[in-house]
C-alpha cells in the first residue's frame, strides 16, 4: 500500500496560482506532479473561497481573546496606580473623607487628584 503524500501549503499556492494565472492548465500540472484533478480542483476552489482574507484589516477577535485584552488594560492601569501610589508621600493619595468634609471614600488615584485639587484650591 502507498503512504499518503503530504504536499505544503506553499507547493499548493505556487500550483493555484500557476494554473488560475495561465502558466499550465490544470490538466499539465496534474501529469506533471502526479495528482488527481480532483485534488487540484479542491485545492483550487479553497484558495478561491480564502482569498478575501488576505485584505481583511480586522481580525475578528473571538471571546476570549477579547477578555484576555480587557484583563490586560485593566492590569496596565493598576500597575499604574500601583507604581504612583508607591512614589506618592503617605496620606497624600487616598485621603480620608473626613479631612474633605464629605460623605465619599476615594477608590482610584485618579479621583484622589481630583479631590485634592479641588480641596486645595478651596482653602
Amino acid at each position: 500500500m502507498q503512504t499518503r503524500c503530504r504536499f505544503t501549503s506553499e507547493f499548493k499556492v505556487r500550483l493555484v496560482l500557476d494554473v488560475l494565472t495561465g502558466v499550465q492548465s490544470q490538466a499539465e500540472a496534474c501529469r506533471k506532479h502526479s495528482l488527481s484533478p480532483n485534488l487540484l480542483a479542491n485545492w483550487k476552489s479553497a484558495f478561491l473561497e480564502r482569498a478575501h482574507i488576505v485584505f481583511q484589516t480586522e481580525v475578528p477577535e473571538t471571546a476570549e481573546q477579547s477578555r484576555i485584552a480587557e484583563l490586560e488594560r485593566v492590569l496596565g492601569r493598576l500597575t499604574l496606580e500601583n507604581e504612583i501610589l508607591k512614589k506618592s508621600p503617605r496620606g497624600w493619595a487616598k485621603p480620608r473623607a473626613e479631612a474633605h468634609n464629605c460623605d465619599i471614600t476615594i477608590f482610584s488615584i485618579s479621583y484622589a487628584t481630583a479631590l485634592r485639587s479641588t480641596w486645595r484650591a478651596s482653602q
